[in-house]
């Protein structure tokens, strides 16, 4: 009559991983009987589980770490790793297991039997295969697990007393913990310069004074990029804010890798009011660069001299020159040199002066790159600009453009 019988030779060791991580197991086993174990077929033997039969197991079973393959061919099958055994030959089982996230830790006892499916009886007898699992805590988080990159940026706002607009932050996350939106260590953003101090730009729909918002997405993993949007409101007061931000890990601190980030916001005047300080500041026209020819990757190194025609001094980063038709647009261009040199932009819409004061009669000097991205279509295109004094006035509109032809 047809034995199924088998003899334990080795069981893989007890292992301990954590939530998260994988471990194969290797079971070897001779075939004592007198029929052939074969991997597919009649006769086909399987490795199953036991304790109960046919139990789904709680481990995950894959290796979700390097994705090599399960072993498994069914939710409570492994599969034999030759394609027959014979009697007195060695079959040899190898599968993968892998602790899900929020698995509780503890020692688990994960238990097995050969079955030759199909025969009757098909679970072998007095083989008992045991493979001890624990699941270790997950280590402590860390804040120098949390680092971030800085992206891209909404720009500067210009609104009226009580007006709405939105600013956004984009971050990449360069550390090794998964940024996250809810449960423990959420990641949000908060005020800097001083910390957690309250915004002037507080208003319903931000998470307290301090913190405007969550991380918009669920979860961040290592590489990706995370997005931090919310709302402001100008207050009644005129004049020219800069909020400075920055990702915090509740219970843990600031992510690192990065100085607070920040936005300028001008709040103008209402309709009608006139700033006793925008007459004094007027511009003139010198000279520029000429218009270039790029290709696609290409970036190229802009200069514009104006005259300081009025009668306040220029300061550095308060008078800039901003992107104007429309004002305050995001140029197409990755504003941005090929070389690493300085790119002369402060944010998307504000190139700065390159001199620190520039008195009534003196020349201001406007140095910055743009480069051409790899999707922008051949054509021409032409960039227009107009001096700013942040805060208080946009001064005459002098005719500072280039025509930039991309060639294909």
């Amino acid at each position: 009559a047809p034995v199924f019988s088998g003899q334990l030779i080795s069981v893989s060791p007890p292992v301990s991983i954590q939530p998260g991580q994988s471990a194969k197991c290797t079971v070897v086993v001779r075939n004592t009987g007198n029929q052939t174990w074969k991997q597919n077929g009649q006769s086909m033997v399987a490795l199953g589980t036991t304790n109960p039969q046919d139990r789904i197991p709680g481990f995950v079973r894959e290796d979700t770490v390097t994705h090599q393959p399960s072993g498994w061919v069914t939710p409570n099958r492994v599969s034999l790793q030759q394609s027959e055994v014979p009697p007195n030959g060695t079959g040899t089982f190898e599968f993968w297991y892998s602790a899900p996230q929020g698995m509780s830790p503890g020692s688990y006892q994960e238990a097995f039997n050969l079955v030759a499916d199909g025969q009757s009886p098909g679970w072998f007898q007095g083989l008992s295969i045991v493979w001890p699992v624990t699941v270790s805590p997950p280590p402590a988080a860390s804040i120098h697990d949390y680092v971030a990159e800085f992206v891209g940026e909404s720009g500067f706002l210009t609104l009226q007393p009580g007006q709405t607009g939105t600013v956004w932050f984009k971050f990449r996350n360069k550390g090794t913990a998964v940024w996250k939106q809810s449960g423990q260590y959420v990641v949000r953003l908060g005020t800097r310069n001083p910390d957690n101090r309250p915004s002037t730009f507080f208003m319903s729909g931000w998470l307290e004074p301090s913190h405007p918002c969550m991380l918009q997405e669920p979860e961040v993993p290592s590489g990706q990029i995370g997005t931090f949007s919310f709302q402001v409101t100008a207050p009644n007061t005129p004049g020219q804010y800069e909020e400075h931000f920055a990702p915090v890990v509740d219970g843990l601190g600031w992510v690192e890798g990065l100085p607070p980030v920040f936005t300028t916001i001008t709040v103008q005047p209402p309709p009608g009011y006139v700033d006793p300080d925008a007459s004094h500041y007027h511009a003139q026209y010198i000279t520029q660069n000429p218009y270039p020819t790029l290709r696609r990757g290409e970036a190229y190194r802009f200069q514009v001299q104006l005259r300081n025609n009025g009668t306040a001094t220029w300061i550095r980063e308060k008078v800039n020159l901003g992107t104007d038709r429309p004002q305050d647009r995001v140029p197409g261009f990755v504003r941005e040199s090929a070389d690493g040199s300085p790119s002369g932009w402060i944010s998307p819409n504000r190139i700065v002066m390159q001199e620190q004061q520039v008195p009534p009669g003196g020349t201001a000097t406007f140095v910055f790159y743009m480069r051409v991205p790899d999707s922008m279509a051949p054509g021409s295109y032409q960039e227009y600009f107009r001096l700013v004094a942040d805060g208080i006035t946009w001064m005459e509109d002098i005719g500072i453009y280039w025509t930039i032809t991309v060639a294909p």
